[in-house]
């Protein structure tokens, strides 16, 4: 009987130390935008869990949250056939503050990295010369960079997860490379285009390197890269937790 008690004890104990510490999510305020992610929260000690979450960007012919004020601007900008696509990682670290709850219960502090490629392509039409090209062009911006930020997570009825992002803020590392191509183009065109873009002053920017291009006869490549701000809050996550 003894032994049957201090079997059952340390099976509830065991339990208990390890209950909720499994959180599967999905961030529903990303919809908002057309994106879905996902996440999965591991915790490994009292006050610290680490998650990893994997964003989608759903294909789109505009841009997201742009409505038609973004897609009449495309329109007038000589773009059509506008097409974005992307993914996002996300891992993280984080110290839950509560000094009785403990992971994955309560307010957070979090540090984030962040990897994302987004691509974009289009076409381009060119009405400054006679024969009116219209180039297949294909961008894509390449960001690395992390950050800080505030959240707090529920709990209920044990197994219900909502997780809300206060606020956080960080920063990216951009390379943007735009590649364009038309048959219509001449190999001379393309090595003008390129020399216009390196040529042209451009104002000084600490955000932003100066843009380069380089032309193989075939097509014109423009790179450039920078760093951006990450703002990370509002977000609303619900989930299960296991």
């Amino acid at each position: 009987m003894k032994r049957s008690f201090l079997f059952g004890s340390l099976i509830f104990c065991l339990g208990t130390a390890f209950a909720q510490s499994n959180v599967i999510k999905a961030n529903l305020s990303k919809l908002t935008s057309l994106k879905a992610e996902l996440a999965y929260e591991r915790t490994f000690l009292k006050k610290f869990s680490a998650q990893v979450g994997f964003t989608t960007q759903i294909p789109t012919a505009n841009i997201p949250g742009g409505g038609n004020l973004a897609k009449n601007a495309l329109e007038a900008s000589g773009i059509s056939n506008f097409k974005y696509t992307g993914y996002a990682i996300t891992p993280e670290v984080r110290f839950y503050l509560s000094p009785i709850k403990g992971s994955p219960k309560g307010i957070y502090l979090s540090a984030f990295g962040r990897y994302g490629n987004r691509v974009f392509n289009m076409t381009l039409n060119d009405t400054s010369n006679t024969t009116n090209s219209n180039l297949d062009a294909r961008m894509t911006i390449k960001g690395i960079g992390g950050g800080l930020m505030l959240g707090h997570q529920w709990i209920i009825a044990k197994h219900v997860s909502i997780d809300f992002y206060i606020i956080g803020f960080g920063f990216n590392r951009h390379d943007v490379k735009l590649t364009a191509a038309d048959s219509k183009y001449s190999k001379e065109s393309y090595a003008d285009w390129a020399n216009s873009i390196n040529t042209t002053p451009q104002e000084d920017n600490d955000l932003f390197s100066t843009p380069r291009a380089t032309a193989d006869g075939q097509s014109i490549t423009i790179t450039a890269g920078g760093a951006l701000p990450i703002i990370r809050s509002l977000g609303f996550n619900i989930g299960v937790a296991f």
